[in-house]
Order: C-alpha cells, then structure tokens, then sequence
C-alpha cells in the first residue's frame, strides 16, 4: 500500500493593531458620507473574497525561508490591497502627497490598517510605493475579474450586498482623460492648421459669391503655407537651425497675419 501525503498550508492567525476610536467630529454631512463609503468598501473586500484571495497570492509571492517572517508579510499584503484601493478611490496621485493625506487622516490611516495606539504608522512613501507595487499585474487582473464575476451572479451578489445582480454585458467607458495626441513642437503646426481653416472659411464665402479684396486666391496663401512648412522641417538639418527656424517661424507669423 502506497502511503501519500499533501503538504498543506499551516493556519496563520492575523491579528489587528490595537487602536483608539477615530477622532470625533461634529455635523459634517460630506464627512459623514465619506466614512460609511470607506466603511462599505471595506465590507466589500471582506464579502468578495479578495481578501482571501490576496492572502493567497501573498503566499505564492512568499520567498523567504524563515517561517517566522510570513505572518508579517501576509499582514503587509492586506495593508498592500486596502492602500491601493485608497489610492484609486481618490485618483492616482503621487506617492508623496499619498504618504501626507493618510498621516494627516485618522481616518484613511484607520481604513489602511496604519493606525495603532501609539500612532500612525507605516505611511512613508516608500512603504506605500512597495504596497502599490506588491501584486502583479496578472494577480490584480484576477481579482477584478473575479469581483466583476461575483457582481453578475444572482446568487453571489447578495453576499456584496446588492439587491439584483448586475448585468455584464454592456461596457461604459470615460474616454475623456486619454491623452490627446497634439503635434510638437505645437506653435508653428498650429500656425499652418489655423490657417488652412481660415482659407477653408474663405473659399467656402467665395463660392457663395461674396468677394472681397485678398491679394491673392486661396490656394496661393495656401501654397505658401506648405512651402514654409518644408522650409521649418528641413531647417533643423542645416546650420544655425534655431536662427534660421526662428527666421521661418516669423514669415509663418506675417503671413498668418495676411490671411487673418
């Protein structure tokens, strides 16, 4: 008879820092709202299994040999996902400015688990930037699928507290904070679009039948554009470039003047 055995995992209890109750404050709507928000994102963690999960993956990142250790590096993985989760909540900023928001808040120091009885704790922003960078890219993909699954599901979106399930197959997304593609360097380029909307504007009144007294037709203001256009690429490429693009840059300027 063969005998097999399965290594299993040794139970680790996690246990909390003993800490005050959070600094009263007095009737503040806006603060009152923010609290419980905190309060229920924190219920989500708990509710949706991340925080199992993050355990888990904090295991599987586990290098060290001393067992002695890992307790402590599973309780810095929780911290690592409550701070991120902050840190999305109020927009991406930097870590400095991350690092005094938390020290200068009982209560965002309380949600990342930084605040003890003798203060606050672990909120450098160093040790904020390591929290950020703690899970992987995949294991942080994993675990958004895995609450977005859970939101779909009748009988797993109770357990985050939803009334109905939500439906999945509709995607929203806020493309307005992409970064637009703008031409560099962005003064003379600009010049040449202003004035081809400008000679646009003017061709279309002429084929309306208004005239007025231009010089020229557009299409020479617009040949003339080109031309400097050209002039301003290949000006890099010769002696004395900045003088003589700077010399270009002011014939673009006069003649934008023109067609003004």
């Amino acid at each position: 008879m063969n005998n097999t055995t399965e290594a299993v995992a040794p139970e680790i209890a996690l246990q909390t820092w003993l800490r005050p109750d959070l600094t009263p404050v007095g009737p503040n709507k806006d603060y009152a709202a923010f609290r419980d928000q905190l309060e229920a994102v924190d219920n989500l963690l708990r509710n949706s299994h991340l925080e199992s999960m993050a355990l888990d993956f904090a295991r599987a990142n586990w290098r060290g040999k001393d067992m002695s250790q890992l307790p402590r590096h599973l309780q810095f993985a929780l911290k690592a996902l409550w701070v991120e989760v902050l840190r999305m909540m109020h927009g991406v900023m930097s870590y400095r400015n991350f690092s005094r928001m938390i020290a200068s808040s009982d209560l965002l120091a309380d949600f990342c688990a930084a605040r003890r009885i003798d203060g606050i704790k672990g909120v450098s922003k160093s040790v904020l930037e390591r929290a950020s960078k703690f899970y992987t890219a995949e294991q942080v993909r994993w675990m958004g699928q895995v609450f977005i699954e859970m939101c779909g599901e009748p009988d797993r979106a109770s357990e985050l507290g939803l009334a109905e399930a939500q439906p999945m197959e509709t995607c929203l997304v806020d493309s307005t904070c992409l970064e637009a593609n703008v031409h560099f360097p962005v003064d003379w380029v600009l010049f040449r679009d202003v004035s081809r909307t400008l000679l646009g504007a003017v061709k279309l009144i002429r084929e309306a039948g208004l005239r007025c007294r231009m010089p020229d037709e557009p299409q020479v203001f617009a040949r003339q554009m080109n031309r400097l256009c050209i002039a301003m690429t290949h000006a890099r490429r010769r002696r004395r470039a900045k003088q003589n693009r700077k010399g270009v840059l002011r014939q673009m300027k006069r003649l934008l003047r023109t067609i003004g």
